[in-house]
């Protein structure tokens, strides 16, 4: 045995050393920054099925403001659905809200196609979420409000959402002056499919060589209906092959009148479905919608669908199959490089034909980036787009704040697509076609840093196309009532009264300027930081670039959007797990006293809040 000196000794030594590693394991864990964030619950059907009963509200407002029938129409009982189904009937009805604002001429917003991946609730959740927006945008602003919902008590499930989203749909149409979607729509979507299945022939080494049966004629939407569901029959039959879990069995063709709306819906099913073929398979293409061609019937459609029957491949149990790991189809930073390094080509071009030259460095930021910055600088263009939209007489598109969660590769990859869109409609607009360098960037493993910095050479060239007049006080107002909100949410949920706003408690003497507005909002957004180190939310600080000597209404716009993201960040950290909703304010009567006053509220609450509760 040992001595005991000797025991003792090793006894410390052990001690010692396991508390050398404790204490690097906190370090460790306080310097990953991914482990700052808190898992945030899931969203269940329950969450999504409140805010389709929001969207209803809107609906029937939006009825009534169009001096429409107001009803929701009742829809049959369904088979059980899927939240892949949910998410695909949220991009009908997001289908419909973009024909709405065409007919208006209000400008076509950007409709996401299907994507290739298992759809969760969470996802849902966001569509939901943006369709939301999109609605209310619709609406005059006195309009643009929440009704509470009372608490569910009964138990929901996709199905519930599900219907109650397709009688949004169809309460759309006598929005529409016509019973929905039209025949020509219902065969954009068929071009569509046997693109898909020319996709999946080309991924199983199969030729491109069936040729289309002939053109039928005197058919109706019923006999379209009917050749739909047949090919779903087909793709069941296809992801039974491949061992698929939950394939959409074809349902039979209702005894009723069917309308081009009724194959419109079957036909999104079955994308829903292929698309998930091809996750199954390992395998992607941005498939591109085919342009919309005009004057279309029924017999076309049909045409198309007997096409897609005739060219899908069976992937038959003893035969091959050329399949890849799915993971590759997770989405990374130089799959967004690639996207932002477009969009930074285009506006170059852009602006070399309007003769202008500007001169942007390429600077990396000293401090350290997330996916989290590069989301907020992401979404800062888009609001920069809608600027750019204001100044074509186009109504704004819906602009979300970062989400609650951890910012994945895949929601910014997508969010960059949605603004490589929205620029694709403004060159529309005007009439320019960017000439820009084919050739991909060499950049092939880019840093948070570096795509920080090529977006925020994006968002210059976009200010840059932006006057001075189309930035307003009353967006800076908005901003600053919703951070209002916000606070006021994180002091409901400690269980504590915040100070009620009286305006003569603020009393702000002339001369205003942007300097100053800009140097409050720098302040608060510092003293966000110590709510975040209060609340013990290790989260990285956004980059900073404002410089005061040079203050405009953008910069000012900018930090309020940071401030307004900063507490979101932090709110899981207090138990909370929803966005807030928020009022939209009157235009009247706000000025850069007015500003200045509800800047100073927000600076007495955050102070109050990190203050001892007073007896």
């Amino acid at each position: 045995m040992l001595p005991h000196s000797i025991m003792i000794f090793y006894t410390k030594l052990l001690k010692l050393l396991l508390t050398l590693v404790l204490t690097c394991l906190g370090y460790f864990l306080i310097a990953n920054h991914a482990s700052a964030y808190i898992v945030v619950p899931a969203k269940t059907a329950q969450d999504n099925y409140t805010l389709v009963l929001q969207i209803q509200q809107d609906v029937l407002l939006l009825q009534q403001f169009a001096n429409r029938s107001v009803k929701l129409p009742d829809v049959d009982v369904i088979a059980p659905k899927e939240p892949r189904h949910v998410y695909q009937k949220a991009l009908e009805v997001l289908a419909k809200v973009n024909r709405y604002r065409e007919i208006k001429q209000l400008g076509a917003i950007t409709t996401p196609l299907y994507p290739t991946r298992e759809i969760t609730p969470d996802e849902v959740h966001t569509l939901i979420q943006h369709l939301q927006g999109e609605v209310r945008l619709l609406l005059p602003t006195h309009l643009q409000a929440n009704k509470p919902i009372e608490k569910l008590q009964l138990s929901v499930s996709p199905t519930n959402v599900y219907q109650q989203l397709w009688r949004i749909s169809l309460a759309f149409d006598p929005l529409l002056g016509v019973r929905g979607f039209t025949p020509s729509d219902v065969y954009q979507q068929a071009e569509y499919l046997v693109d898909l299945i020319k996709f999946l022939r080309l991924s199983q080494n199969l030729p491109n060589d069936v040729a289309p049966p002939k053109l039928g004629k005197g058919k109706h939407p019923n006999h379209a209906l009917k050749s739909a569901y047949q090919l779903q029959g087909q793709i069941y039959q296809v992801q039974k092959n491949l061992w698929m879990k939950a394939p959409e069995l074809a349902p039979t063709v209702p005894k009723r009148v069917i309308t081009p709306t009724d194959v419109y819906d079957a036909l999104q099913v079955n994308i829903a479905e292929l698309q998930r073929v091809k996750y199954r398979l390992g395998i992607e293409f941005e498939q591109r919608m085919p342009e919309l061609k005009r004057n279309k019937t029924p017999d076309d459609v049909i045409q198309m669908l007997s096409w897609a029957e005739k060219m899908l491949p069976t992937f038959q149990v003893d035969g091959p199959i050329f399949q890849y790991r799915r993971d590759t189809l997770q989405k990374n930073l130089s799959d967004i490089y690639q996207v932002v390094n477009r969009l930074r080509n285009q506006l170059s071009a852009l602006q070399k034909a309007r003769g202008v030259r500007l001169k942007l460095s390429l600077v990396l930021p000293t401090t350290e980036v997330n996916l989290r910055h590069v989301l907020q600088l992401n979404l800062q263009s888009l609001r920069r787009m809608n600027l750019l939209r204001k100044s074509i007489k186009q109504l704004p598109t819906n602009v979300p704040h970062p989400p609650l969660h951890k910012v994945t590769p895949t929601e910014l990859y997508e969010m960059a697509l949605r603004l490589e869109s929205e620029l694709a409609n403004y060159f529309d607009h005007i009439g320019f076609t960017p000439v820009t360098n084919t050739q991909l960037s060499t950049v092939t493993e880019p840093s948070e840093k570096q795509l920080y910095a090529e977006l925020h050479q994006v968002s210059q060239y976009l200010d840059a196309l932006i006057s001075k007049k189309d930035f307003s006080l009353h967006m800076l107002y908005q901003e600053a009532h919703d951070i209002r909100t916000e606070l006021h949410a994180i002091y409901q949920q400690i269980g504590r009264n915040p100070t009620a706003f009286v305006a003569d408690d603020y009393v702000i003497n002339n001369g205003q300027d942007n300097s100053t507005l800009l140097s409050k909002s720098l302040d608060l957004l510092q003293a966000v930081q110590k709510i975040h180190s209060r609340a013990g939310a290790f989260l990285l600080p956004p980059p900073n670039k404002q410089n005061i000597s040079t203050a405009a209404l953008s910069d000012i716009e900018t930090n309020l959007s940071l401030i307004h993201d900063e507490l979101i960040a932090v709110k899981p950290f207090f138990g909370l797990f929803s966005m807030s909703s928020f009022t939209a304010v009157s235009q009247k009567g706000v000025s850069r006293e007015k500003l200045a006053q509800e800047l100073a509220y927000i600076e007495r609450l955050i102070n109050d809040l990190l203050k001892p509760e007073a007896e």
